[in-house]
């Protein structure tokens, strides 16, 4: 009998990531104990263990590269919509910084470092995972913001981005903070 995947939300979208970057042998090995009533935590622990199996099966780099993919998916027309028309409305990249601060200061936090870096981050994870027990031991996971990041701020930039984690939430630190690098 065929596993249940999900087609929809977040889920859904890691799922067909994988898919293209795997094949349906390891698409299926991963869902086959999935069941659509996980919730919250329950899901979060579901979602951090297949995780886990996919990066013994396909390697780290290969779930590294899988979820940060996930994560630039995720930066929708409607986060690229606004961080263009932020970058357009701004005179230097510190006032796009000071830009970004102001319209998103209820979920993230950004800083200046010059006119080729930016530090972004949030005060909590925003990854499916982010109801599982805390610390965990890996920040592979963590690519998916790296990913979103680095989507984003290539839209508003217009110019390929790097990104390096600088500490998550996940994995022990007071917040999610990565440095972008354009």
């Amino acid at each position: 009998m065929s596993p249940t995947i999900p087609s929809t939300g977040r889920l859904g979208s890691l799922a067909k990531t994988i898919a293209e970057e795997t094949n349906n042998d390891v698409l299926n090995k991963l869902f086959e104990n999935y069941k659509t009533s996980l919730k919250g935590e329950e899901l979060s622990n579901w979602v951090l263990k297949m995780l886990n199996n996919l990066e013994e099966m396909a390697g780290s780099e290969k779930t590294i590269k899988i979820i940060e993919q996930d994560g630039r998916k995720s930066c929708g027309k409607g986060f690229k919509n606004t961080v263009i028309r932020l970058m357009e409305k701004s005179d230097s990249i510190q006032d796009f910084v000071n830009n970004l601060q102001e319209h998103y200061k209820r979920s993230s936090f950004f800083e200046y470092v010059d006119d080729k870096t930016i530090i972004g981050g949030h005060n909590k994870c925003y990854m499916m995972i982010k109801s599982a027990k805390k610390p965990i031991d890996s920040l592979t996971f963590c690519h998916f913001c790296v990913g979103h990041g680095k989507e984003f701020y290539g839209a508003g930039l217009e110019r390929p981005v790097d990104a390096e984690i600088i500490e998550t939430v996940m994995t022990g630190g007071q917040t999610c903070k990565f440095k972008f690098k354009f």
